[in-house]
C-alpha cells in the first residue's frame, strides 16, 4: 500500500506510522477531532504522548543507571540457577520444533 493510500485510510496519517499501534490511532483521531469533542480530548491526548515518551526515556537512562547501583556481588550464570535451567531444558526444544521448515525439508529445498 502506498503513502498515499495509507494517508486516506482513517487511522493511517503520518502520526499513526511514526508513533504506531493502539496510541497512534488514538492520538490522531483526538487531533482529528474537533468541536467539543477536539476541546475534551486534545489535552487527554498530548498527556498520554508525554507520558509515554517520559517513561521511554526512563527507561534507557535510568534503569541501566540503578541496575548498576542496586545490582552487587557475583552474577550467577543461567546454567547455575536451577530454575532458570529447567525453563531453558523445557524451551530449547519447543523452539527447535517451531523453527523447523515446513514439510520437514532441509534448508537447501527453499533457495
Amino acid at each position: 500500500m502506498s503513502a498515499r493510500c495509507l494517508a486516506s485510510v482513517p487511522g493511517g496519517g503520518a502520526a499513526d506510522r511514526l508513533l504506531g499501534g493502539d496510541h497512534g490511532a488514538f492520538l490522531s483521531a483526538c487531533v482529528r477531532a474537533g468541536g467539543i469533542e477536539g476541546k475534551m480530548f486534545h489535552p487527554l491526548a498530548f498527556t498520554k504522548t508525554f507520558a509515554l515518551v517520559a517513561v521511554a526515556c526512563l527507561a534507557i537512562t535510568l534503569v541501566p543507571a540503578l541496575c548498576t547501583i542496586f545490582i552487587r556481588g557475583r552474577l550467577r550464570s543461567e546454567m547455575e540457577n536451577p530454575l532458570i535451567r529447567s525453563v531453558i531444558e523445557v524451551y530449547r526444544p519447543v523452539l527447535s520444533y517451531l523453527n523447523r521448515p515446513p514439510g520437514g525439508a532441509g534448508m537447501d529445498c527453499w533457495a
